[in-house]
């Protein structure tokens, strides 16, 4: 490998970095719609079955096997308090990195890619009890419409150390928890 290959590696994560820098997956869930930031996404599946845990909190539905990976399935309506629906064909799976792990989001649907810019994002009101609100990075404006910004991090540091060690989370790289 010549010194001009690795610069044309760091020219291409730069370039990377800024193509995935101000876009957010856009999701629903009920009559809200939510982001993620892009760059956590790794793929998007349909839902499908899983296998529930026991002693796991509620929103922590069960696990599937992805392609030999044993990844966590967070039911999002159950984390926020939301009613319960029946999962249909539109439901689907957000497969996210977070804190290095991968974990699965159900969502009602999979809106969109989105672009919103810095200036375009504002600090999200905080109301007492609310079970969004711990998570929600910022609102963030697109056209007419707005986005509830989620922070992920939050979402899986609320878990308790015991939960996060039962659930051996699958780093990126492929290897499952033994």
């Amino acid at each position: 490998m010549s010194d001009l290959d690795i610069f044309d590696e760091e020219n291409d994560l730069e370039e990377e970095e800024e193509l995935l820098t101000d876009k957010y997956l856009s999701f629903r869930l009920g009559n809200r719609e939510f982001a993620v930031p892009v760059a956590v996404v790794i793929e998007m599946v349909a839902m499908q079955d899983f296998t529930e845990l026991p002693e796991m909190p509620d929103f922590v539905i069960g696990v599937i096997n992805l392609r030999g990976r044993i990844i966590p399935l967070f039911d999002m309506r159950i984390r926020f308090s939301l009613p319960d629906v029946q999962y249909t064909d539109r439901t689907c799976v957000i497969i996210a990195e977070v804190q290095g792990k991968l974990v699965g989001l159900v969502v009602d649907a999979i809106l969109d890619v989105e672009y919103i810019p810095g200036e375009e994002i504002r600090p999200a009101p905080s109301f007492e009890g609310d079970e969004v609100s711990e998570f929600v990075e910022g609102i963030g404006k697109t056209d007419d419409r707005v986005r509830i910004l989620l922070n992920l991090e939050d979402l899986l540091r609320r878990l308790n150390k015991e939960d996060l060690d039962l659930l051996q989370l699958p780093e990126k790289s492929g290897e499952a928890g033994q």
